[in-house]
């Protein structure tokens, strides 16, 4: 079967490449300590560390903790971008705007797997400013994936949540009742989730053959994340309904 990359293996290949990028920025860096009795006190912060512990808590499960981590590489990125706008290349800046999109991404996945609201996600909210639209567009990437998850669950029948949504339930119900077209939407989120992306496809194409609108959104948005020349929109025939 024809998988995508689920969120571990992006962690496992995509994330380490990141950090190496990321610390290129932070390396040296002196960022100023909140600390109201230290004076002028400096505290170097390793954000491949910050990334690479969000990085390891979000494959335990532990998606909470793992958004503070991601959050706080956010803080420091930001921090830095004061210290080298007008130092750096325009090359080091893409990296460096892609780099904040991909720390953005995984605390705004963090934060809708623990049932945040998507509509008012903060980190989407600014994955949607300019300078991060290159990197939301880009088939497979990290921000693209964020935000194809927030416009599942918007355009879903009813709110997904990790505790009543999980592939095993999901699957159950479908057992039961295979015309349950809300459990199978939400069955279509999951696997976006785990990386079966053809199974997804799968699911969405018969919700939109029954004429449920989810299916045809979902057929839509999960055939843009994974871009025209990917084996899936391909075989599954969705190029033309990724347009529609």
């Amino acid at each position: 079967m024809v998988r995508g990359h689920s969120l571990e293996a992006i962690m496992d290949n995509d994330v380490p490449r990141v950090c190496k990028r990321l610390a290129s920025f932070q390396s040296g860096a002196k960022i100023g300590a909140v600390d109201g009795g230290s004076g002028g006190g400096t505290l170097r912060v390793d954000v491949a560390k910050m990334v690479g512990m969000g990085k390891k808590l979000m494959a335990e499960g532990q998606s909470m903790y793992a958004e503070k981590f991601f959050a706080k590489a956010i803080t420091t990125l930001d921090t830095v971008k004061q210290e080298m706008d007008g130092l750096v290349s325009e090359g080091e800046k893409e990296d460096y705007v892609g780099s904040v999109a991909m720390c953005l991404s995984w605390a705004a996945i963090a934060q809708l797997v623990q049932g945040g609201s998507p509509r008012e996600c903060p980190y989407l909210k600014r994955l949607a400013e300019p300078q991060f639209i290159p990197f939301t567009t880009e088939p497979m990437s990290e921000a693209s994936r964020a935000v194809t998850i927030q416009q599942l669950m918007l355009a879903a029948p009813k709110t997904w949540t990790g505790e009543t949504c999980s592939r095993t339930k999901l699957s159950a119900l479908l057992e039961k009742n295979p015309q349950d077209h809300d459990s199978r939407s939400m069955l279509v989120i999951t696997l976006f989730l785990s990386g079966d992306l053809e199974r997804c496809l799968t699911e969405a194409l018969k919700l939109q053959v029954l004429g449920v609108d989810f299916g045809r959104v979902a057929v839509k948005k999960v055939s843009a994340f994974l871009g025209e020349d990917h084996t899936l929109v391909q075989q599954l025939g969705t190029s033309k309904a990724s347009q529609s």
